[in-house]
């Protein structure tokens, strides 16, 4: 990827099929949201852009990085980009910090990007 801080919207045009990702994240989304009272998404920086994966946390507004445990999986869920299925084998190695985009989406954007992939207007 040639960001090294993109959000599923720099790199929706890389996608295998766009739709269905952005379903499969807006799923996961839709987890942490009912739990927490929001989410938030942030994907890999690594590969190609083509099914990255990514990681699902509510939105914690302002300086965030201070109050967020990366490591707390009662926030924090990694998932794999093709098979959206939470990626409970990956050990801490794989869910280091630099590993993952520091630029967010959340559920409305993420919402709002489906509906423009699917031809919805307003």
């Amino acid at each position: 990827m040639s960001d090294d801080n993109p959000t599923i919207v720099d790199i929706v045009d890389t996608l295998a099929q766009p739709i269905d990702y952005v379903c499969g994240v807006l799923g996961n989304m839709l987890i942490c949201k009912r739990q927490h009272g929001s989410a938030t998404v942030a994907i890999g920086k690594t590969g190609r852009g083509i099914v990255p994966n990514y990681r699902v946390c509510p939105d914690l507004q302002g300086d965030w990085r201070d109050k967020f445990d990366f490591q707390n999986e009662a926030f924090f869920k990694a998932y794999n980009g093709r098979s959206h299925r939470q990626a409970e084998e990956w050990g801490t190695w794989e869910q280091r910090d630099e590993h993952w985009s520091n630029r967010y989406m959340n559920f409305a954007e993420v919402q709002q990007l489906l509906g423009r992939l699917r031809g919805f207007r307003r």
